[in-house]
């Protein structure tokens, strides 16, 4: 895991490029922050990184 160990703050999270580099950074190993306009869409996102570890 290349991103262990260090922190992301990932702007516009809740879909798109954001959404996307996100999910990366986060396969990769980092912890992930999300900052977005809407916190019920970024939800979303982080039940997609849970889901994602744990498929690990």
């Amino acid at each position: 895991m290349k991103l262990s160990g260090k922190v992301a703050l990932v702007t516009g999270a809740k879909d798109g490029i954001g959404k996307a580099v996100a999910l990366a950074f986060a396969n990769e190993g980092a912890d992930v922050a999300l900052v977005s306009r809407s916190i019920t869409r970024d939800d979303d996102v982080v039940r997609e990184i849970e889901a994602q570890e744990s498929n690990r």
